[in-house]
């Protein structure tokens, strides 16, 4: 079964591409008794991992599975590190995404090139910007939309 791909589609030129997604505690979307949270999220190429806001862990009662480095424009310091299970807008679920918990402006979660490298992404900016993101990726087979 070929899995749809996401795709957002903006009705301007944007600077960052967002989506809304669902995240659970690892686990929870298969007979879990938690609450998901619906995030609106940031496609981050630059972001070596995905991150999560502190409100969002707090949310989903998450206990972290550790402390790991982090690294940012501003500087470096060490996060709470969770696992997760992601649902993007094409329904497909990614499970046990380690991601660290950072203070986000602008939104409440960034997905970093640890999930973007699964697939293939595409963003064009002609008359307005598209974004499509696929899994698992297909490498020189064209990245389009569903019609």
């Amino acid at each position: 079964m070929k899995i749809a791909p996401v795709v957002e589609t903006y009705d301007r030129i944007v600077r960052e591409v967002k989506s809304d997604l669902v995240i659970v505690g690892a686990g929870e979307f298969v007979g879990g008794n938690k609450t998901p949270v619906v995030v609106k999220a940031i496609w981050d190429t630059g972001a070596y991992g995905s991150v999560i806001s502190p409100k969002v862990a707090s949310e989903l009662g998450l206990t972290p599975v550790g402390v790991k480095p982090i690294q940012t424009a501003n500087g470096s310091y060490e996060a709470y590190a969770y696992v997760v299970d992601i649902m993007l807008p094409n329904k497909l679920v990614i499970r046990g995404v380690e991601v660290s918990e950072s203070d986000l402006k602008v939104c409440d979660a960034l997905i970093g090139m640890d999930v973007i490298s699964l697939g293939d992404m595409k963003v064009t900016n002609k008359p307005t910007t598209k974004f499509i993101f696929r899994i698992p990726a297909e490498g020189d087979t064209p990245l389009v939309a569903e019609s």
